[in-house]
């Protein structure tokens, strides 16, 4: 006989958290989604759990959500808990899969995740600061660096489940405030349906959380650049219910607190890269990873190619996967990233994406590594059509600051250098340094302080692929850029021999991407 973990209520309650994550966050579950009638839907979705129900309608259910049957289901819990138990047996925070009818939408655990401790216990100190007046807390970075993946690891660790009475995820795939004012009603079971006023609904949810007691949490997932205005519109709301709100963020608008996600270490992107790389049969524990990638020596070759792509969480899993498909070494990736980067026909086969297109509204679930990469950032806003020509004419700056940014060199490159390539006047200083500013808060570029050269900008160099294929820049549309950088060859008296060291790596930068730029050789 087996012996199960759980007695059949708390199987039960585990099989409705699988229900509402299928659900995606809908509000209810359609008779088109599976045989269970409206009425049993309504029903169970009322008491947000499965309670005591018929054997028959829980098999529906269980047929919704993937398994053959209870039994089946059993299983896959009890190894699901063991093995959460094994993989960290000494971490109190390592998340034992606790229960609440209070947290709602929660996100599964991920699949893998590697490292980043010291980044989740950052998370946790900021929101539970006291000292904190700030409630609102961006996770920020570029497309595909692993947000969404930290998040969901933080909202399945105990020491958020066990703080947090409320906890309230939201996934955003455009117009935010309408996915947290139903995200939030839902879960706090408000009806809506007689308000109508957009206004009143949102007055009506902050209200609501405004009376929660304790500590608690809106975690908001997948605010992309086309989001920047809404997200800048809805803080001051978000400061006035009193809970801590927690958002994943390509932008980075001024005046709020955030956590910068960055690269992960090479270790750990190592570990990630050999994950998805050895074939299927091979032991993936650390040591058995690192003992494969020894025998093979593929290290010195691992270590450059992941250099190469700057340790970007998903191009590494992606191109790893396209290297167990093709059995490509990582030399042989590499030889092909440098030669034709992510348009090499050798690169050119569909891989599963994993978990990232569920968590936004990328719809490209298998998809080549170009074709992807390139579906992760959005241009379109950018480019869509609008009567304001006020709005239409500050598009077409940023997009031709865009282009520029994307033909020179991938490094930190001084503001007053920017200014000589743009050829920006003094009475233009100030739009050009705030157009500057607002494409680095929607995450186009970084900026950080270097000392005497004051503020430096930079465009990682994935963007610039992404730029370069989405935006097209020509000799044409970089006109300006082109006569900067005549001139500057032509007459250097007034520069430093660093400075013209500068002006030329920005010149064979551009001189490799503008094939017609043919000053390259003076």
């Amino acid at each position: 006989m087996m012996i199960w973990r759980f007695n059949e209520e708390e199987y039960n309650r585990q099989l409705w958290e699988k229900v509402r994550e299928k659900c995606a966050g809908k509000a209810r579950i359609l008779s088109t989604d599976t045989d269970i009638s409206p009425a049993q839907a309504a029903r169970y979705l009322k008491n947000d759990s499965l309670g005591d129900l018929h054997a028959d309608t829980r098999q529906l259910f269980l047929t919704y959500t993937g398994y053959k049957n209870f039994d089946v289901f059993r299983q896959a819990m009890d190894q699901e808990v063991l093995t959460a138990s094994i993989a960290a047996p000494v971490e109190e925070s390592a998340g034992t899969f606790l229960h609440s009818k209070y947290h709602i939408n929660m996100p599964a655990r991920p699949e893998l995740f590697l490292g980043r401790g010291e980044l989740l216990r950052e998370i946790h100190d900021r929101l539970t600061d006291r000292r904190q007046r700030d409630n609102v807390l961006l996770l920020t970075s570029m497309g595909g660096m692993g947000k969404t993946t930290l998040l969901h690891e933080y909202l399945n660790r105990d020491l958020c489940r066990q703080h947090f009475k409320w906890i309230i995820s939201v996934s955003v795939h455009r117009n935010l405030e309408s996915a947290f004012v139903q995200g939030v009603a839902d879960a706090l079971q408000l009806d809506l349906s007689a308000v109508f006023a957009r206004e009143k609904r949102l007055e009506m949810v902050i209200q609501a959380m405004q009376r929660q007691e304790g500590d608690n949490l809106v975690a908001i997932d997948n605010i992309n650049e086309a989001d920047y205005d809404e997200l800048v519109s809805m803080y001051r709301h978000f400061r006035r219910t009193g809970w801590k709100i927690l958002i994943t963020t390509r932008t980075n608008p001024d005046g709020m607190e955030y956590i910068d996600v960055k690269e992960l270490d090479l270790k750990d992107a190592m570990l990630l890269f050999l994950h998805y790389y050895v074939p299927d049969m091979t032991d993936r524990e650390e040591t058995s990873l690192f003992q494969y990638m020894k025998e093979r020596q593929l290290r010195p070759d691992l270590e450059k190619l992941l250099y190469h792509i700057r340790c970007h969480t998903l191009f590494t899993e992606l191109l790893a996967k396209t290297g167990y498909k093709t059995r490509a070494t990582p030399q042989q990736l590499l030889e092909h990233l440098k030669a034709a980067d992510l348009r090499h026909p050798a690169l050119d086969r569909p891989v599963n994406t994993g978990a990232h297109p569920f968590h936004t509204s990328n719809s490209l679930s298998k998809a080549t590594l170009h074709q992807y990469m390139l579906s992760i950032f959005d241009t379109d806003y950018l480019l869509a059509a609008t009567t304001e020509e006020s709005v239409a004419a500050e598009n077409r700056q940023r997009v031709s600051m865009l282009q520029f940014f994307s033909v020179l060199p991938s490094v930190e490159i001084p503001i007053n250098h920017l200014k000589t390539l743009w050829q920006v006047k003094e009475q233009q200083a100030n739009d050009f340094e705030e157009r500057l500013d607002i494409l680095k808060q929607t995450g186009w570029i970084k900026s950080e302080y270097a000392g005497k050269q004051g503020l430096t900008y930079k465009m990682h160099h994935l963007i610039q692929e992404v730029v370069a294929e989405k935006l097209k820049p020509t000799m044409k549309n970089c006109a300006p850029l082109v006569k900067s950088l005549t001139e500057i060859m032509h007459d250097r008296r007034a520069m430093s021999d660093s400075e013209f060291t500068a002006y030329k790596k920005y010149l064979r930068a551009a001189s490799r991407k503008l094939p017609e730029l043919s000053i390259s050789k003076k």
